[in-house]
């Protein structure tokens, strides 16, 4: 007789705690359901535009799977969103939305317009694209592609080969080039030895590493010229001084 007393009271409890976890449960649900303030959405839903299998929403959803649209909802006062939405070909893309009209309640967002919102992307061999622009021409394999304006307070490129720096000019053995050699190649090219011209910058941009290392080497040479061109002076004077 105890021992079922004691069965009916565990039953009760377990149905007690079963239904306070349910209702918790349907608490957390309506918390973060779509279309209160705040919602969190992770979802599988086709993207044609993006080429998406899943993404997770901050105040941004697709509507269902097949249809093309996506809807944020407002507070009165704001109506942007979010997304992290991972494609079928292995990237991984960030989307935000501004708040826009958000007196008029929710936005809505054909996929067409989409990949506008794409801010950075995670492409699946580690490059990592800012800007929905990725680099063209040459520099496809670019570990990092910044579709904009880039700020830092400090940059430093590394030299993969430091004997590559510039200092070579100043050996024994350095062959510089005359003044009237040079004088002759910039007239037919209209540009200094090794430095590209305005038609390869435009094409494929320019290395900032490789282009301080010449432009070092540039000022060196010109600076051996001016110590040259010194000497001649110097030389000059003495003669007329002696001269007199």
């Amino acid at each position: 007789m105890l021992r079922k007393q004691l069965l009916r009271s565990f039953l009760v409890a377990a149905a007690l705690v079963g239904a306070s976890s349910a209702a918790h449960a349907q608490q957390e649900q309506k918390t973060y359901a779509d279309g209160s303030l705040n919602s969190l959405g992770i979802g599988s839903a086709f993207s044609y535009n993006l080429w998406s299998s899943s993404y997770i929403g901050f105040n941004l959803s697709k509507q269902n799977y097949w249809t093309s649209d996506w809807k944020s909802f407002s507070d009165g006062g704001n109506n942007g969103g979010s997304a992290v939405v991972g494609g079928i070909t292995g990237s991984m893309m960030f989307l935000t939305l501004p708040t826009a009209n958000a007196s008029g309640g929710a936005q809505t967002i054909t996929d067409v317009n989409m990949p506008n919102l794409v801010r950075m992307t995670l492409h699946p061999d580690g490059r990592l694209q800012i800007g929905n622009k990725r680099s063209a021409g040459t520099h496809l394999d670019a570990k990092l592609s910044v579709y904009g304006k880039v700020t830092a307070t400090s940059l430093y490129i590394l030299a993969d080969n430091p004997s590559n720096w510039a200092d070579y000019v100043f050996e024994k053995e350095y062959k510089l080039t005359s003044l009237p050699e040079l004088e002759a190649y910039v007239q037919k090219n209209k540009h200094l030895p090794e430095v590209p011209t305005t038609a390869d910058v435009t094409a494929n941009g320019a290395n900032l590493g490789e282009m301080n290392v010449l432009l070092l080497k540039k000022v060196e040479e010109l600076t051996l010229h001016l110590i040259d061109l010194n000497k001649q002076v110097q030389q000059l004077k003495a003669e007329q001084t002696t001269g007199k």
